[in-house]
This record gives structure tokens, C-alpha cells and sequence, in this order.
């Protein structure tokens, strides 16, 4: 056989897969789950026993933070809460419930940081354990638009 027919034939032979290939929707990566990090506020003089301290601006004030911890998040939704503000509530997938409750937990009167994409959405003390949801509670002239904007960082289609 020619060695012109032999590559006529080789391409025939191929165009039904670049066809098919060209022809099919690209396949869309799945985004990752959303998450919120926690991270504990370390008090002045409190140092950490192996790692360096994360510094970390919040309402023009330094903070010095301890290790990260990160819950992956079920959903989450803005609230109208009865004081008239405009909050996130977040809910942690059910697999990590028990883990963000003991977490919690250990933290009975100490400030924490809930950061997302590197910045600190709210820093609250912790007053119970957190039964696998929260509050963040936006502050200023724009606080609604602040929590829907938030909220949407945290869905995920």
C-alpha cells in the first residue's frame, strides 16, 4: 500500500476520535468544599510550644494566632436576627460536628479568629461549646451587604 493511502487511512481512523474528543463539553473540576479556619487568639506573653505564632491584622489591631484548624461547612445563609443585624450563619458538615464542638469546647472563655481566604471575619470569645454552627456578625454602615457578600464566598456550587 502507498505511503500516502497508508496516512489518508491512519487519519480517517483518527478523526472519529478528535470528533468525539472536540465535540464533548469539558469536564468542570468540582470546586473545593468551603471551609472556615478557627484559630485561637494567644494572649500576651501565652507562646506556642513549636510553631511560630501567625500575626494577623483585625479591626487595626494586631493578633497573634496559634495553629489553624478547618472545618469544612455544610451551608451557609444570611439571617435577620432580632437586634436588627444582619448575620452569616455557617452549619460544619456533619462529619466534623463532634470534632468543632470539642474544639470548641477547650476554648470556653478565649478568643478565637474565624478566617476565611486569609482574612478574619470575626474574632468572638467563646462563651459555650459551638453545637456545629455559628454567627458571624458583620459591623459598620455596610454590614448587611457584608454578610451576603460573605455568605456567597461560602457557597459552593
Amino acid at each position: 500500500m502507498a505511503p500516502q493511502r497508508l496516512l489518508h487511512l491512519l487519519l480517517l481512523a483518527l478523526l472519529p476520535v478528535s470528533i468525539s474528543a472536540c465535540g464533548t463539553a469539558p469536564t468542570r473540576r468540582p470546586e473545593p468544599p468551603a471551609y472556615l479556619e478557627f484559630r485561637t487568639v494567644l494572649k500576651e506573653g501565652q507562646e506556642l510550644s513549636r510553631d511560630q505564632p501567625l500575626l494577623m491584622e483585625f479591626d487595626g489591631k494586631p493578633l497573634r494566632l496559634g495553629p489553624p484548624r478547618r472545618f469544612l461547612l455544610a451551608e451557609a445563609r444570611v439571617e435577620d436576627l432580632l437586634t436588627g443585624q444582619t448575620a452569616v450563619r455557617f452549619f460544619i458538615t456533619s462529619e466534623q460536628v463532634d470534632d468543632f464542638r470539642r474544639w470548641t469546647a477547650a476554648r470556653i472563655n478565649q478568643r478565637i479568629a474565624v478566617i476565611l481566604e486569609g482574612e478574619i471575619l470575626a474574632a468572638p470569645v467563646v462563651k459555650v461549646p459551638l453545637p456545629g454552627e455559628g454567627l458571624i456578625v458583620p459591623s459598620g454602615p455596610n454590614a448587611a451587604d457584608r454578610a451576603e457578600e460573605i455568605a456567597d464566598r461560602l457557597k459552593r456550587d
